[in-house]
């Protein structure tokens, strides 16, 4: 039956993001997860310091234990936010899961089930479309929700792409990622994708889409993109 309220594997405080199905997934209540779930068999989920599998998904979202994977290797998830939170509010949560070490308490992602960094890999971060204020807020929304309030953790590579020529960003992206000093990594984090490359016809979107799904096959990482327009 429906899970028990006191179980510490069900939503308590927090909304908590439903898949409707066919692409449609909303917030809910803890106060509503419980009426949807009632006549549902509780499916345990697999917990995200141990994976079922050789390759596990590192970025899903779940509807009635049924996982629905957002990040496998070389797939692309735009952040597109809700009406009670924000694109960068999303896009903050699930780069504060990614930042959580093994064996951390959880910390709130807005429901989104995220795969903690191993030990000896590094989450990468480019924000090519923030001011430095906006930078600095990001970085300290995400922060807020992690270990790490005060500071920004060794295993953060984060980057200012606004200096950087457009014409040479995209150049400079791939030399950060398929550098060998870099750790393995473990997730990838794009804001102002749009201002990468100059897209100026949709050929060009299709192509610059394909490149970074190949960059993440390569590194068998997913790449997780701010909305900024």
């Amino acid at each position: 039956m429906g899970k028990d309220p006191k179980d510490p594997k069900a939503p308590k405080d927090r909304t908590v993001l439903w898949n409707e199905g066919n692409g449609k997934v909303r917030l809910i209540s803890p106060a509503e997860y419980f009426v949807l779930t009632k006549d549902l068999p509780y499916i345990v989920r697999p917990e995200p310091d141990k994976p079922e599998t050789d390759n596990p998904p590192i970025l899903w979202v779940g509807k009635n234990g049924e996982d629905n994977v957002l990040a496998p290797a070389g797939n692309i998830n735009l952040v597109d936010g809700v009406p009670e939170f924000s694109n960068a509010d999303m896009f903050a949560a699930i780069m504060a899961g990614a930042l959580r070490e093994e064996g951390d308490p959880l910390c709130d992602t807005l429901g989104f089930y995220v795969m903690p960094c191993p030990k000896g890999k590094c989450v990468v971060h480019v924000d090519a479309w923030s001011s430095e204020t906006e930078y600095e807020s990001l970085m300290n929304t995400t922060m807020s929700r992690t270990k790490y309030k005060d500071g920004r953790p060794e295993h953060l590579h984060s980057y200012q792409f606004r200096p950087v020529p457009i014409a040479k960003r995209l150049d400079t992206l791939e030399k950060i990622l398929f550098d060998p000093e870099l750790p393995p990594v473990h997730m990838i984090f794009i804001a102002g994708i749009e201002n990468l490359v100059v897209v100026d016809n949709e050929k060009n979107g299709v192509m610059l889409s394909n490149l970074l799904k190949d960059w993440g096959k390569k590194l068998k990482t997913g790449i997780t993109i701010l909305d900024t327009d």
